[in-house]
């Protein structure tokens, strides 16, 4: 071999280690990875806020079971709350359980939410540290209300100790700037650093500057959680990227053993549920059995006395039709009575009775592509404080999807005010009329049995079912 050949060899294998050295730093350089940040998404949902006059979204974190972390302007001015993602069978109802305005932060209760919680860390990050956005961005529907979040990524690129901008508060906050894309939808939702861990909740963008958007140091929403109960998972270690390579598995692994503890919790309550079920039900069966032997015997009693009473009836009507034959050939004129007919009335205080708890309304109208549009509504569920019942033709927002196209996404809303039934329109164009009458919007107004309802150019009549 010749000293030229020796020298290109050696030249060559010193390329092959500094790229495999290269590989490592890269791969070490990027320890959060799609399968990660699916675990982390499992945390994060969208906040669906429904108020007087509109609806809104945001996005919000799962901070302990059953309990969500949002800003204070995702849900000020509602009524009514839910949070749902992809990982959720269904919108869940939530209930405000703490706000504060100086923060712009609230904390939702939602019940029946299996979701896994996200990693809290405490630590003081650093400038220039890699972070990532997960949130809903409105941008990103698309004609259709997404449930699959969003993901962006960037670096920490200053720190400020001042109050947020278009909040009346003096308050200073510790803010965390970044340029991970956030949008609006975004609001609520985590900023996390490379170990997978929330550091921040994204709040707001600068309109004047591009790629400049603020998070609140997640520190600053501890004391406030604490006082309503909410206790965090915590992790007071800084992030390394030694640190984020090496825990990546581990916490992937502790992400799936906590989903997989609490679906064998929840099987093991639906298992307990079925039992109380069944024996429940095993003991309306015998129940059922002894009421029916003491139904059998008193109809037999009553046979026996009908009996008897039909016998002395019979005598007494053949007394009575030789006592009038008498009279008549006494009395050859006879004064006639008019019989006043009741059964009108009775049946107008009928219409007029106040409907119970096992009274339900039936809505019903005219097939549709070979669909009967038929909906029965018990009324316990058309409380005024469950958020009554909606109508539309957006499944994800309402309780009834009509698919119809004179129906706007979300139509009307059914509710029980004050053992009253009442409709209202949710400002649509197309209109909603109760016989014929148009409904100003936002305006509750009775219904009736028998009453003849419009929801654009689709009739359905409402009728009782007791």
């Amino acid at each position: 071999m010749s000293r030229t050949d020796a020298t290109l060899t050696v030249r060559g294998r010193s390329r092959a280690a500094w790229l495999l050295c290269a590989g490592l730093v890269c791969l070490l350089a990027t320890p959060v990875r799609a399968a990660e940040i699916a675990e982390i998404e499992k945390g994060v949902v969208r906040i669906i806020t429904v108020g007087a006059e509109d609806i809104g979204t945001g996005s919000g974190l799962v901070i302990a079971p059953g309990r969500v972390l949002t800003n204070h302007h995702v849900v000020r001015g509602g009524r009514v709350f839910f949070a749902a993602s992809k990982y959720t069978t269904e919108k869940k109802p939530a209930r405000l359980l703490w706000s504060s305005p100086e923060l712009d932060l609230a904390a939702l209760a939602v019940d029946g939410l299996a979701l896994p919680s996200v990693t809290i860390a405490t630590a003081v990050p650093a400038k220039g540290d890699a972070v990532w956005a997960l949130g809903y961005p409105s941008a990103s529907d698309y004609g259709t209300v997404s449930l699959d979040a969003t993901v962006s990524r960037g670096v920490i690129g200053l720190f400020h100790l001042a109050p947020w901008v278009n909040i009346d508060s003096s308050r200073a906050v510790h803010i965390i700037q970044h340029d991970a894309a956030i949008n609006v939808g975004n609001s609520g939702g985590p900023l996390f650093d490379d170990c997978g861990r929330v550091i921040g909740v994204n709040t707001q963008k600068e309109a004047d500057a591009a790629g400049v958007f603020l998070a609140l140091r997640i520190n600053e929403a501890l004391p406030g959680l604490a006082g309503v109960g909410v206790q965090p998972v915590v992790d007071e270690t800084p992030c390394s990227r030694e640190a984020a390579a090496t825990d990546t598995a581990a916490r992937t692994g502790a992400r799936l053993a906590m989903a997989e503890a609490e679906r064998a919790r929840s099987e093991a309550q639906n298992a307990g549920e079925k039992a109380a079920r069944a024996q429940s039900e095993a003991r309306r069966a015998r129940e059922t059995a002894g009421e029916a032997t003491r139904l059998l015997t008193d109809t037999r009693e009553a046979v026996t006395q009908a009996s008897r009473r039909n016998r002395l009836l019979g005598l007494a009507i053949a007394l009575l039709a030789g006592l009038s034959l008498v009279l008549a050939l006494r009395k050859p004129r006879q004064q006639l009575v008019k019989v006043i007919e009741r059964v009108p009335f009775a049946q107008a205080l009928l219409n007029r009775a106040e409907p119970s708890h096992s009274t339900a309304f039936v809505l019903a109208g005219p097939e549709h592509e070979g669909m009967s549009v038929r909906r029965q509504l018990p009324w316990p569920s058309l409380a005024v404080e469950n958020g009554g019942f909606v109508i539309g033709a957006h499944g994800e927002l309402v309780d009834w999807l009509i698919e119809h196209p004179g129906l706007a996404a979300r139509h009307a809303r059914i509710c029980e005010r004050n053992h009253r039934l009442e409709i209202e329109d949710l400002n649509t164009p197309q209109g909603t009329y109760v016989n014929e009458q148009r409904l100003p919007g936002f305006t509750p107004w009775p219904l009736r049995r028998g009453d003849t309802l419009r929801l654009g150019d689709l009739t359905l009549s409402v009728t009782l079912k007791r």
